[in-house]
């Protein structure tokens, strides 16, 4: 009897323990799944004429063997926003449902939308937008530019996005992105400066607080000093002062071999049936630039840092094909042979972080005079000044909800010292004296 009492007490306290292991993992979870933020990836792409009729001449221009490549590539990419331009074919149609359905819906049905079809300037091509419905819902499509009919309209797409929190705080993030295909040659500087300087005059004109703003597309660059590049990079407006995220700047036409990790086009040396252009790997035409909001992270929206590339890209094909010897390895063979067959140009993407709305407003606990000083900071290193109120505990945590830092004190004035930490955007949690709890979000630029 008392070795079953005995043996009963010890299940007892095991099944104890179980369950306090289990609540713990279970709450451990939920504080993770609270704080954990989501990346997105952001693909431009010009896809070269997709959607014109094949002709004997032109006979790559098969719609049917264009939707094969590209769907190799959508798979392989897995973007949650990507926007295509250089689609020839004019019906809204093509560019809504038949690419929705021909596309993304072989690899996932109804999980991307798209934004509104324009065609003002009444080009022969025009450009889209699509997202993935589980993580971003569309909000409007603005023309901001449509003045030559040499170009497509250029639009703003505002996109926001779904947070766990969207339902219980109706609080979101908003994404602008604007989507340009501009005039294409040597000879076209004046034009395309032309274009974005319109561009350029209505987002000057309705931009007046900082925003999550990415300009990207086919700009048609020969170097960055031209003077449509320098109306984006140097705006005299903040607010609408866009970034290279790999700040790659220079003359990629007169000097390929400086940029070889960064070109875009030309895929091919001879047209392989598509009537594109040819020449070679040689030239940096498409870009995604962010304002500052989302290079700083400053605005619930953050660049990961050496997340741009160049899908396809290996450096090891300036002035020549890509499927030139020696082999590409930088992606799976039929994603390198899609891409070559496919368009004349490289896609590109950026990673961004999502912080789940913890931003300032929504993250903050309590009502302090807590002061970090400076926020951002370049060097990591941060001063914080708790005024009258002595501090007992501090804490670092990182977008993923880690701890990487415990600081403790008895003082008013503590130096925080990140500067071994990535750029990026942490989470300082702060006990007084009184053990009230506070919470800081400080940047690393």
């Amino acid at each position: 009897m008392n070795n079953l009492f005995f043996l009963n007490k010890s299940i007892v306290k095991r099944m104890r323990l179980l369950l306090f292991t289990f609540a713990s993992i279970f709450f451990c979870n939920i504080l993770l799944a609270q704080t954990q933020s989501s990346i997105l990836t952001v693909m431009n792409y010009n896809v070269g004429n997709y959607g014109a009729p094949a002709t004997a001449s032109c006979p790559l221009l098969n719609l049917t063997t264009k939707h094969a490549y590209l769907r190799t590539i959508m798979q392989y990419v897995s973007p949650d926003i990507v926007a295509l331009t250089k689609m020839n074919d004019l019906s809204a149609t093509f560019s809504t449902t038949t690419v929705i359905d021909s596309i993304f819906n072989k690899n996932c049905i109804g999980c991307y939308g798209h934004g509104a079809y324009t065609n003002i300037s009444g080009y022969s091509k025009v450009n889209m937008l699509y997202y993935k419905t589980s993580i971003l819902g569309f909000k409007s499509t603005t023309t901001i530019y449509s003045g030559d009919n040499s170009i497509s309209d250029i639009n703003l797409h505002k996109l926001y996005y779904k947070s766990p929190t969207l339902s219980t705080l109706h609080d979101t993030i908003f994404i602008n992105v604007i989507v340009a295909h501009l005039a294409s040659g040597s000879g076209s500087a004046s034009s395309r400066a032309t274009e974005i300087s319109g561009a350029m005059l209505w987002l000057n004109s309705h931009v007046s607080t900082p925003g999550n703003y990415i300009f990207l597309g086919d700009l048609n660059t020969q170097k960055s000093n031209e003077n449509c590049f320098q109306y984006l990079i140097n705006s005299s407006n903040p607010n609408t002062k866009f970034f290279d995220p790999p700040n790659q700047l220079g003359n990629w036409s007169n000097s390929p071999n400086l940029y070889n990790k960064y070109l875009t086009h030309s895929t091919r040396i001879s047209d392989p049936g598509d009537c594109n252009a040819t020449g070679g790997m040689n030239n940096r035409f498409d870009h995604i630039l962010c304002t500052q909001s989302i290079i700083a992270g400053t605005n619930s929206v953050t660049y990961i840092p050496d997340s741009y590339k160049v899908i396809g890209q290996d450096g090891l094909h300036t002035n020549n094909a890509l499927i030139d010897a020696p082999a590409n390895t930088s992606a799976p063979t039929p994603v390198i042979n899609a891409l070559y067959y496919m368009s004349e140009h490289l896609p590109e993407i950026i990673r961004l972080q999502m912080n789940n709305n913890l931003s300032t407003n929504l993250y903050e606990i309590g009502n302090s005079n807590f002061i970090i000083t400076p926020n951002p900071s370049s060097s990591g290193v941060f001063q914080l000044d708790a005024n009258d109120d002595r501090l007992l505990n501090i804490e670092i945590y990182n977008l993923l909800g880690q701890k990487i830092e415990t600081f403790n004190t008895n003082s008013q004035n503590v130096t925080i010292d990140l500067s071994k930490e990535a750029k990026g955007i942490y989470f300082v949690k702060i006990i007084d004296i009184y053990k009230r709890i506070f919470t800081k979000k400080i940047v690393i630029q």
